[in-house]
């Protein structure tokens, strides 16, 4: 998992940890729900200033859900290394 996509998987649990739609945070956001579903689902990419107006929708900070991406990110990079090491084979990717 890259980066982008964990940003993507983060956006979304932080939008159902808090109870809301897609379409509700679309509101907030000045987004269409449409674009909100692609962000999550890693169809589209998003612009930063996209992202700052999600994350202010969210009411969370910008710099926490990076962190949260990076790490996440991370975690799937050392499981991607660990079964290289047991198989001698990268992870078969999920798209």
């Amino acid at each position: 998992m890259d980066r982008t996509e964990a940003l993507s998987r983060v956006l979304r649990r932080i939008r159902e940890d808090k109870g809301l739609t897609q379409l509700v945070v679309a509101d907030l956001a000045s987004m269409s729900s449409t674009s909100i579903s692609n962000v999550e689902t890693h169809r589209k990419g998003l612009r930063i200033a996209s992202f700052f107006d999600l994350c202010d929708a969210l009411g969370v900070r910008a710099s926490d859900v990076l962190r949260q991406a990076e790490d996440e990110a991370a975690k799937h990079r050392g499981r991607d290394r660990a079964q290289k090491a047991r198989t001698g084979r990268p992870p078969a990717r999920r798209g």
